[in-house]
């Protein structure tokens, strides 16, 4: 393989490279946004994508899930030609299929907007879940800087975009997705000509046998990802059913905080070894047992002080980064991060369930995790406020992450408990959570926590370069098998 004797630490850089440009955009985004446009046009306009969201996921999803998990083996036999035509096949299929949808939807409304965000959700959904397909080769090998200087380039155009057809156009809340179907339509302009070529795709590809691979695998691994996704957003419906759609707008954009912060940042990491480890349990190395507890502690490390910052800081964040209307929901922020931070704890079991073929076992997992999120949410936001849902989702993801390690063939987590590394950075966490509650106590000024935190931060690095917490050594996982 092209990247056999690469570093992680190199794609990690591209990675984050890639991903920093969505986060400080994010970051300026935000406090421009919600001082512009109400709880109740953000609350509307998250629930009419998060139904295509849906879509996409029963659509899109699982066939891109599928070039990831077959491409090696495909690769090995020399017939990525094969996989990549019957996979467009699949998305002309389902694309034609929304379109209808989607027409269907636009002529039955009476609402000007509505039929524009329909149409617009349509063309973005479409065009970015097409790029994501044809960027799936370079991402498992491993041009990590072509892929991210993509990602950079779609963020910084959408965003500059935006600005310009809602400043100077005068455009509305459906801004946000004709800035992205625009950057979508032009790279794709750029990169499908050369993929279809690269790839040779042709319909003399097209074969039966490869198609019921393809089904059987997406058919099981559909479940997952539906419930994945109604995990992390089913609470919105139920939040406008039993409250409003102002305190749907406001849930959402504090959660979108720690979504854009936080996971792209833990979604970095995993992205930057995700083709390394595929490679590696597909080809069965024995390298894995002592690389992956490795990888798992340095994600431990860096990530625990990042979603700790959320979950002390999330008022004054809130207060920065959102309009004075959203600032209310500003707990949700710190709950959303512990959240992602558990996601990012069970990738390894789960990638390697699904390489193994037990999408069976991870299904019920997440379709129990599903049932089990919803009904709490009915009970809690009726009596607890819309609030209680993000303390709801993390609780599930707990319980999530408790069955899925049954499955850690790693040892990673008893591995990372007998360490004396754990008790040493336990010990600064205790310490920083005293110092901020006793402070907290007190009416102080914004910056007295900005320095607070700062000096936190200091103190974890020191300790954890000192103690070699983190190791950013982290060979390329070899691929020969094992005996």
């Amino acid at each position: 393989m092209k990247d056999a004797n690469r570093f992680i630490g190199k794609d990690f850089l591209w990675y984050f490279i890639g991903n920093i440009c969505p986060i400080i955009i994010g970051i300026i985004k935000f406090p421009i946004y919600t001082r512009i446009f109400s709880p109740a046009e953000f609350g509307a306009y998250s629930l009419i994508m998060l139904v295509f969201t849906y879509v996409s996921v029963v659509c899109y999803s699982w066939i891109n899930g599928c070039a990831w998990r077959y491409y090696f083996a495909y690769k090995r036999n020399g017939k990525t030609k094969q996989l990549f035509t019957n996979l467009s096949l699949l998305f002309s299929i389902f694309t034609l299929i929304i379109l209808i949808a989607t027409l269907i939807c636009y002529f039955s409304s009476d609402n000007v907007l509505i039929k524009r965000l329909v149409i617009y959700c349509f063309l973005q959904y479409v065009t970015s879940e097409l790029l994501a397909l044809f960027l799936v080769v370079p991402r498992l090998e491993g041009r990590s800087f072509f892929y991210n200087f993509i990602q950079s380039v779609k963020a910084i155009g959408s965003f500059g975009l935006l600005l310009w057809l809602t400043f100077y156009n005068g455009n509305g809340i459906e801004a946000f997705l004709t800035s992205n179907v625009i950057l979508n339509a032009a790279l794709l302009l750029l990169i499908i000509p050369q993929s279809i070529f690269k790839l040779q795709l042709s319909f003399k590809w097209v074969n039966k046998n490869d198609l019921a691979v393809l089904f059987a695998y997406g058919r099981v691994g559909l479940l997952i990802n539906i419930c994945s996704i109604l995990l992390v957003s089913s609470d919105r419906f139920l939040i406008e059913h039993y409250a409003t759609l102002n305190e749907v707008g406001i849930y959402n954009q504090n959660y979108n905080i720690a979504q854009i912060t936080i996971s792209t940042l833990i979604a970095t990491y995993w992205t930057s070894l995700n083709p390394a480890i595929l490679s590696a349990l597909d080809a069965k190395s024995d390298s894995l047992k002592t690389k992956v507890p490795n990888y798992f502690n340095t994600y431990f490390f860096c990530t625990l002080p990042i979603a700790l910052y959320a979950i002390l800081y999330a008022k004054e964040i809130a207060e920065i980064m959102l309009g004075a209307d959203f600032r209310a929901g500003y707990s949700i922020i710190g709950w959303v991060a512990f959240s992602e931070f558990i996601i990012g704890l069970y990738f390894v079991p789960s990638t390697k369930l699904k390489l193994d073929n037990n999408l069976k076992t991870l299904s019920v997992y997440y379709f129990g995790a599903l049932v089990l999120n919803v009904l709490l949410n009915i009970f809690f936001i009726q009596y607890f406020g819309y609030k209680s849902s993000a303390i709801v989702t993390a609780i599930v993801y707990l319980l999530l992450l408790l069955c899925i390690y049954r499955h850690d063939v790693f040892s990673c987590f008893p591995q990372l408990f007998r360490s004396e590394k754990l008790k040493q950075c336990a010990g600064i966490v205790l310490l920083q959570i005293a110092i901020h509650l006793i402070s907290a106590r007190f009416d102080l000024p914004g910056c007295y926590y900005i320095i607070e935190g700062v000096i936190f931060a200091l103190m974890y690095v020191f300790f954890a370069v000192k103690n070699k917490w983190i190791s950013f050594n982290m060979e390329q996982l070899q691929t020969h098998k094992s005996i």
